[in-house]
């Protein structure tokens, strides 16, 4: 038997240990806050075994808007499948039913691309030098929702398309895939272009060809395979109305979400991943390339412009990124795999070992919370809350943060529906919201704003996050602290979670206690995001809130000596506005 050794390990014990620290890395604790709608519309789907016509969840989207805009109905019917299988393995496992998942679908991308990296020919070995980086782009892309069903298909897609290059009886495949996932999610897109690119191209060689009598049979029959392929994508619920919802104007709200920014903006808020794992592939691809030329590799052509689409795709939107290393990697191997047989085999060796050791050091030492030492969801959700308004019966319409929309209707459904929540229906709903979320006091009604639209949704309860993922307070709850109508009724310690009612005749929580604790989660934020302006004038104002004005100046002040850039930013009007009080 073979070996291939790293120092003196043979080549199975090496596969062991990157299996051993990729199923680790994949661990990690649930933290996407999509994961909980999807559940709770998978549970819907299942319970009634139809799709839903009109949102189950929500009382703010009215019939009208579903009418007008095709993005809500391909939200609430264009996932089924993917959400069914999400709530079947929540069923089968709870929350290890959707690690189980994760791991299942990230290791059978693994396994697709060793498949076709061993037809490409390359060696087992050599397979390595691939799998290990992309371990480590997918775990850094780990969320628990249909969309990570987009990696799977979008490899598998690929590989088919290659596959009917080459033998159209196996690319038939192709067909059924494209069908599958079109049900899945609306990924199904990404499969739709990369067919047609491979498409043209084949046409514009064709007919390039034609005049030296080159045979048509076998550009016919894999013609009709992409065709096929593209007509069974509409053979779903909302047919092919996510085009139309891409054409739909974006949306103003959807600059604030963090996967829909670009790898250069993420990298200015300080993740830096993203902008790296882009310009790395695209060095190895373009190194690719060089060698490719030099070997006379068949399709370069091809192969560079499904990278420069895909390199596209990657600087539009962070959440492309990953596509980029993922479905670029067997072209890299096409292009190089003679180069790899000529590859000195100590320097081979070594720089698979420093491959290898980096990852396992990675997979051990970084900040990825895993579930076999850590509990199943964050300390983001508020579970501790939900059990309170179950337990003393709390009914009627709320308004909630954004946040954590999701899990409150995975929670609260069907007894309780919500204000508004992460699939962002409606754009006029998400504007109503920022006037309550930020507590505009502008007339409305003979009332502030905030509270003339509460009362015109007859709401009965407020579930705020006391802090948003930035650290940053609300301005509502500074509208609420004197309020007469609405009572903090409950604090959730772990979430940080408060919930305001009005008319319930429950005891009304210390607000000193809710405070002092909101003070304590913001003073741990400034210690890991110390440069974020923000965080010092929700210090500020927690400590208002405390009725230690003094102290809040002093923060700000403070955070000003610091970060004279603040001088003109946020806090410098803030301590203007707090010496002026």
């Amino acid at each position: 038997m073979k070996l291939l050794k790293i120092g003196r390990l043979p080549r199975g014990i090496v596969f062991f240990i990157f299996v051993l620290s990729f199923v680790f890395v994949l661990t990690s604790t649930i933290s996407d806050p999509d994961l909980f709608w999807h559940l709770a519309t998978g549970k819907w789907i299942w319970e009634h075994r139809s799709l839903p016509d009109a949102d189950p969840f929500s009382f703010t989207v009215a019939p009208a808007a579903e009418a007008q805009y095709y993005r809500i109905p391909v939200i609430l019917k264009g996932y089924w499948l993917g959400q069914i299988v999400l709530y079947g393995s929540y069923l089968a496992g709870n929350y290890w039913g959707i690690i189980i998942l994760r791991i299942v679908i990230y290791s059978l991308i693994m396994s697709v691309l060793y498949i076709w990296l061993r037809e490409i020919g390359l060696k087992r070995s050599d397979i390595f030098f691939f799998a290990i980086p992309l371990a480590y782009v997918l775990s850094k892309y780990v969320g628990d929702r249909p969309n990570q069903f987009t990696y799977l298909f979008s490899t598998l897609c690929l590989y088919c398309i290659f596959l009917n290059r080459r033998n159209q009886k196996r690319g038939i495949f192709l067909i059924l895939v494209m069908f599958l996932w079109a049900n899945i999610h609306g990924g199904f897109i990404l499969g739709m272009a990369l067919i047609t690119i491979v498409l043209i191209y084949d046409t514009i060689a064709a007919i390039h060809h034609r005049a030296r009598k080159i045979e048509y049979a076998g550009y016919v029959k894999r013609t009709v395979i992409y065709t096929l392929s593209l007509i069974v994508c509409g053979l779903n619920p909302t047919g092919y109305d996510t085009f139309l919802m891409l054409m739909e104007p974006r949306p103003s709200y959807a600059f604030s979400i963090a996967e829909t920014l670009s790898p250069f903006t993420q990298f200015s808020f300080g993740k830096h991943y993203p902008l790296f794992i882009v310009l790395f592939s695209s060095f190895i691809f373009i190194t690719a390339v060089i060698f490719g030329r030099r070997n006379k590799a068949k399709d370069v052509t091809l192969y560079v412009l499904l990278f420069l689409f895909l390199l596209a795709l990657s600087l539009n939107a962070h959440r492309f990124t990953p596509f980029l290393p993922l479905l670029t990697a067997p072209l890299v191997a096409c292009l190089v795999k003679d180069h790899f047989e000529k590859m000195n085999l100590i320097l081979k060796k070594g720089m698979l070992g420093v491959l290898l050791v980096l990852f396992v050091s990675y997979a051990v030492f970084s900040d990825n919370r895993t579930v076999l030492r850590s509990p199943f969801l964050n300390n983001n959700y508020p579970d501790d809350l939900i059990e309170f308004i179950n337990n003393n019966e709390l009914k009627g319409n709320i308004f909630n943060s954004y946040d954590i929309g999701g899990y409150l209707i995975w929670r609260l459904h069907p007894e309780i529906k919500v204000f508004i929540d992460n699939r962002r229906l409606v754009e006029q709903a998400f504007g109503t919201y920022k006037a309550v979320i930020s507590g505009s006091t502008d007339d409305l009604f003979g009332l502030p704003e905030w509270k003339s639209i509460l009362q015109g949704y007859g709401i009965q309860h407020i579930i705020l996050s006391s802090l948003n993922g930035y650290g940053t307070m609300p301005d509502l709850v500074l509208s609420l602290h004197n309020d007469r109508d609405w009572r903090l009724l409950y604090f959730d310690k772990i979430s940080g979670t408060m919930l305001y009612s009005k008319g319930i005749s429950i005891p009304e929580y210390p607000k000193i206690f809710a405070y002092t604790r909101m003070l304590d989660r913001a003073l741990r934020f400034r210690s890991s995001k110390s440069g974020n302006a923000e965080i010092y004038v929700t210090i500020a104002n927690i400590y208002m809130l405390m009725g230690r004005k003094s102290e809040a100046i002093r923060v700000i002040e403070n955070a000003i000596e610091n970060y004279p850039s603040f001088q003109n930013g946020v806090p410098g009007k803030w301590l203007d506005h707090l010496q002026k009080q």
